[in-house]
């Protein structure tokens, strides 16, 4: 586990400074704000001139960090929280809200697909899901359908497009039906992550029945001593010379077989799982579990392959 994360890890790292780089300067182009790129040692830096378009404590410009900074206190490192990245969210959004129409270029490491598709027109839908389940997720799923095809490409067709700089075209003037493609496409990604929520669930339920089985465990143990007690107070009962000491032994004798009672009526209960905690549990764990998720469209686009 450990190796696999080593191993990983520093390739998820990378792709996200990639990744956030690419918001980052889509979001200098597209509102004018001039900018410098710098390579340096390992990592790379934005020097950013003043525009009133910058976020808050950011309009006079300055320089951010993109990869492991050499100083974190001093530098500005760039992260998904990071101000600027927040504002070139905000500015993806707001330019998506409508539908316009791009131009792709195939080239030869594209799918084969995309790449037996040259010269065809499509339509591209981008949706979040967010999956309240055991933990929140939010995922982006792409629907993609050709014209005269209805049945929608592949996940990996999706991602080498969005992965893609496009160039503005002309309206491309197609009309395509994509909601059976969209929950299609839905369908099989609550597949993927149907899977990881189901380990989650039944480590929930695995935990839940441990739990009350520790309950029993300790329970059984004082039953077990409780039950020692009454041997030994009856015993001391029947051994008692005197009437006083007899009604004290008798006395006894009662407490400890109510305590008894009590516990194996407890025991009784927790063995029928007739708990109103453990049906709180269950329950929860169940709406965790199969809480449908929630979908929203990010980006709707209609493209020509070229």
């Amino acid at each position: 586990m450990l190796r696999r994360i080593q191993t990983d890890l520093p390739k998820g790292l990378a792709r996200l400074d990639r990744e956030l780089e690419q918001l980052i300067l889509g979001y200098f182009r597209a509102c004018g704000i001039p900018f410098q790129r710098v390579s340096d040692d390992g990592h790379i830096r934005l020097q950013v001139t003043s525009s009133p378009k910058l976020p808050k404590g950011y309009e006079t410009g300055g320089t951010v960090i993109i990869g492991r900074a050499a100083d974190p206190e001093a530098d500005d490192p760039l992260h998904p929280s990071h101000p600027l990245a927040q504002a070139a969210v905000e500015e993806a959004r707001a330019a998506s809200q409508h539908q316009f129409s791009v131009a792709w270029k195939v080239t030869s490491g594209a799918p084969t697909p995309l790449l037996e598709s040259k010269g065809k027109r499509g339509r591209l839908v981008l949706s979040r899901i967010r999956y309240n389940g055991y933990e929140r997720v939010d995922r982006l799923v792409s629907t993609i359908l050709l014209e005269d095809d209805p049945s929608p490409l592949s996940v990996e067709c999706g991602q080498w497009l969005l992965d893609q700089t496009p160039r503005d075209c002309p309206p491309v003037g197609i009309a395509l039906d994509m909601e059976d493609a969209i929950e299609e496409m839905i369908f099989v990604d609550q597949a993927e992550v149907s899977a990881q929520e189901q380990q989650r669930f039944d480590r929930s339920l695995e935990q839940i029945e441990r739990y009350v089985e520790d309950q029993l465990l300790v329970l059984r143990r004082r039953l077990a001593a409780e039950t020692k007690s009454l041997r030994t107070a009856e015993e001391r009962r029947d051994a008692a010379l005197g009437s006083d000491q007899r009604d004290d032994a008798e006395k006894r004798i009662r407490t400890i077989q109510k305590h008894i009672d009590e516990l194996e009526s407890e025991i009784e209960r927790l063995e029928k799982r007739d708990d109103p905690g453990y049906g709180q549990w269950r329950d929860r764990a169940h709406q965790r579990r199969y809480q449908p998720p929630e979908v929203s469209g990010i980006l709707d686009v209609e493209f020509v392959l070229e």
